[in-house]
């Protein structure tokens, strides 16, 4: 299992448990894992990858990916709507909405506490 380590040359990953280094810095940025996948950066790129590091798929251009996986979805924005991901990679509420909630581990759409793009 890898863990995200940011560095000031880049993100890479580290063993669980360990404090050494398995791979060097290959990301701008790199997320907390959520049901086993994790959002990184690498110039452009936004990939999901899981706690192997294996890319999951490319998050397509346009997409913004704000928060993180909860029951086998996450929220993506376009064009300032928000819409859901699965852990695929395919939309399955398209982006129409203006905010998004997460409530306990389920997402919801309007609320007072809410994300929005």
């Amino acid at each position: 299992m890898i863990w995200p380590l940011c560095t000031t040359a880049g993100s890479g990953a580290t063993s669980a448990g360990t404090a050494s280094c398995t791979s060097l810095p290959a990301y701008d940025e790199a997320g907390d894992f959520h049901e086993g996948l994790t959002r990184v950066r690498a110039a452009d790129d936004v990939l999901i990858i899981d706690k192997t590091g294996q890319i999951a798929f490319h998050l397509p251009a346009g997409l913004e990916f704000p928060w993180h996986f909860s029951a086998g979805i996450a929220p993506i924005i376009k064009d300032g709507k928000c819409g859901f991901i699965d852990r695929s990679g395919s939309i399955v509420v398209s982006p129409r909405y203006s905010a998004v909630l997460l409530y306990d581990v389920l997402w919801m759409m309007g609320s007072s506490r809410t994300y929005s793009g």
